[in-house]
Formats: structure tokens, C-alpha cells, sequence
């Protein structure tokens, strides 16, 4: 009978599981375009990554841990294009959080943190409309070495999923003589 009451309770616990647990239809595709603050021409060449991650709840509080990264860069338009994503989410467990978006132009501000449009970053800022991103002229070395090092991803991201930021960043390294 013992036997019985545990697989019943095991079977009640796979069935809630399964039917808590979803495909995160995480939108997309998501669009954009940046241009240069000052002469409202497109930029070409920027490097534009798009970072997922899967946040968990714990005993020892929130935590999280990389899941995937796409990354585009902005044609002659300064347009880009990111691709939809689906990913099988449990949100009492694991649930995924993003895009968290950053774009990079050696001798430019970067993107999340210089521009100057959007003026606010939400987490939809990007979807199936083209948001037009205005970056300015990154004056001087350090003007140039601090948007260098803001677009750097974090820790969590590992080296290889970002090549075409890592080339942009490794070419500004290289004319900041660094």
C-alpha cells in the first residue's frame, strides 16, 4: 500500500511539473538600427548581442547562469536582426530571463550604457519594429577605453559565444595601443 501512495504521489508531482512547464515564447524576432547621434547616419559594422539566461530560486537565494547567445552586425542601413528564440522554461524552478541586449562600435559609445536614444531600457526595448539606437562618437582614449570595457560581456558568458564582439573589442585594443 506504502508503494502505492508514493508512486501515486510521484505521478500527482511529474503531472503538476509537466503542466507548469511551457515553451517561453521569447517574441522576436528582435530588430533594430543604430545610427550616429551626431549625423543621424546609419552605422555599419557594430556588433549587436543578444544574451539569454536562466535565473533559479535556491535555498541561498536567486541566482543565475548563461543559457545562450546570438549576435548580428549592422548592415550598410545599420540595421539588425536577431532571430526568434524558444526555450522550455519551469518557472517554479528555472525560468528565462531576456534578451539583455549590447551593441559595440569601436569609437563609439557602446549600447547600454552611452547612448543617446532610447533614453530608457526596458526589457521589450527591441522587438519586431526597428528601434533606432543613437549612438555618439566616443572622444579620446579614455572616452574610448570606458565604452570598450562596458560592452565586455559579464562573466557569465562565455568567450566563444560572442566572437563578433570580442573581434570589435580586440580591434579597439589594438588602435587604443592597449
Amino acid at each position: 500500500m506504502n508503494k502505492k501512495i508514493v508512486l501515486g504521489v510521484i505521478a500527482l508531482f511529474v503531472a503538476f511539473v509537466l503542466t507548469m512547464a511551457y515553451i517561453a515564447n521569447l517574441n522576436g524576432p528582435w530588430r533594430g538600427q543604430v545610427i550616429d547621434a551626431e549625423t543621424k547616419k546609419p552605422i555599419e559594422g557594430a556588433a549587436v548581442v543578444a544574451v539569454w539566461n536562466k535565473e533559479f530560486a535556491s535555498p541561498a537565494g536567486p541566482g543565475a547562469y548563461f543559457l545562450d547567445a546570438d549576435e548580428a552586425v549592422t548592415d550598410k542601413d545599420g540595421k539588425f536582426n536577431i532571430p526568434a528564440r524558444r526555450y522550455l522554461s519551469i518557472p517554479l524552478f528555472r525560468y528565462v530571463k531576456g534578451p539583455y541586449f549590447t551593441i559595440y562600435k569601436p569609437g563609439y559609445g557602446s549600447f547600454p550604457s552611452h547612448q543617446i536614444s532610447p533614453t530608457y531600457i526596458s526589457d521589450n526595448i527591441f522587438g519586431p519594429e526597428n528601434t533606432v539606437v543613437e549612438l555618439p562618437k566616443a572622444i579620446g582614449y579614455f572616452d574610448r577605453k570606458k565604452s570598450m570595457y562596458d560592452a565586455e560581456p559579464s562573466n557569465m558568458v562565455p568567450h566563444d559565444a560572442t566572437p563578433k564582439l570580442n573581434k570589435a573589442i580586440e580591434d579597439e585594443r589594438k588602435r587604443l595601443h592597449m
